[in-house]
């Protein structure tokens, strides 16, 4: 008898791929997150189910829970804290930016610079365009993006290992 998640692999050669349980798509394995505990090392679903898994009304109502509680506020701060410190250059120039745009210095335009997209606006008014930083050490030299090219973006800095 197969493994469990032996029945969901596919093997071609050195490339594996694996079928998604939750969408059923077969997809190779660079599409799927790793996970230790599984006997292949990989999720069972893949990267854009779980990403629409994240955004789910119920993860969701859980991170509100685990902030509503002061053990779960405490977790919050001291994860945030820890990413900060690591992290100091990005908060300074997010800081940076955040007052020149304040202080009407740097304008947040209205529409994305890859796509032309506009992505809306907050409650406040504020436009939903992200700022992209390619290199922190000049903050305000940014790129305004909407979230699916900042996302996007990151991707590319991720894979070139930046």
């Amino acid at each position: 008898m197969l493994a469990s998640d032996e029945r969901w692999r596919v093997h071609h050669g050195d490339c594996i791929e694996k079928r998604c349980r939750r969408c059923g798509l077969t997809k190779p394995a660079a599409e799927f997150h790793k996970l230790h505990r599984s006997a292949d090392g990989l999720q069972y679903r893949c990267k854009a189910c779980a990403a629409e898994s994240a955004k789910s009304p119920r993860v969701k109502l859980r991170r509100r829970e685990r902030l509503a509680t002061a053990d779960g506020r405490a977790k919050h701060a001291a994860e945030a804290k820890a990413y900060r410190a690591s992290n100091l250059h990005k908060a300074t120039a997010r800081e940076q930016l955040n007052k020149a745009v304040a202080a009407g210095a740097v304008v947040r335009p209205a529409a994305c610079e890859r796509c032309g997209a506009s992505p809306g606006a907050r409650a406040d008014g504020r436009s939903l365009v992200q700022a992209h930083h390619r290199d922190y050490s000049l903050p305000l030299a940014v790129e305004w993006l909407c979230p699916a090219c900042h996302e996007k973006a990151d991707a590319e800095v991720q894979g070139n290992g930046a």
